[in-house]
């Protein structure tokens, strides 16, 4: 019985914790009339989101920040989208999406179900110091953790790959009251930072 609910939490957890904007409500698709590769979301975003739109290398064709309750609507010069891979990317307070297409010849191969949705981890403290840190699903690449003193020294470090739905727990008895912040790094997300500030 117990894992059963055990299971039921997991699907609690991952079916409302996502990045707000599904791979399957966004459009890119090439427009002829006006030689332009046009991104249009078919439902508002849900909540404030940075869009950036990169080449295969890397490198940052666009970066643009979205309100809440907008719709994305952006239009990109075939000129300026060569034969080639992309990807966009969403990245909101909860996660990032990312949408690979590519470009051969002003014509736009794209599918929705190429989509990726990353949610980061979410940090709680409990009064009794407890540091609980949840990993919504399982991910390709280990999280680096760290925590930092308000002097910028390191606390402690963990590495943790979770294999699914996943909650961590670190007793925070030994520190001194004050402000600490907890960083957590991967190679293809952007560094997250959460301030902690214990009593």
């Amino acid at each position: 019985m117990r894992s059963i609910i055990n299971l039921l939490l997991v699907f609690s957890v991952a079916g409302h914790l996502s990045a707000s904007v599904d791979p399957l409500d966004v459009l890119v698709m090439q427009d002829p009339t006006t030689n332009s590769v046009v991104v249009r979301t078919l439902i508002q975003l849900e909540l404030a989101t940075k869009m950036e739109l990169k080449n295969a290398r890397g490198n940052f064709l666009y970066s643009g920040d979205m309100t809440a309750g907008t719709y994305v609507s952006k239009r990109f010069s075939c000129d300026n989208l060569p034969t080639g891979r992309y990807v966009l990317y969403f990245t909101d307070e909860r996660g990032r999406t990312s949408i690979p297409f590519s470009s051969r010849g002003g014509a736009i191969a794209f599918s929705a179900v190429n989509g990726l949705r990353t949610i980061f981890p979410a940090v709680s403290l409990s009064d009794d110091r407890t540091l609980i840190v949840s990993y919504h699903g399982a991910t390709q690449e280990a999280y680096e953790i760290e925590l930092l003193g308000a002097d910028g020294r390191t606390v402690f470090t963990d590495s943790v790959r979770p294999s699914q739905a996943t909650r961590k727990a670190y007793q925070l008895d030994n520190l001194h009251a004050g402000r600490y912040t907890l960083t957590f790094n991967t190679s293809t997300l952007p560094t997250r930072s959460t301030n902690i500030n214990l009593r």
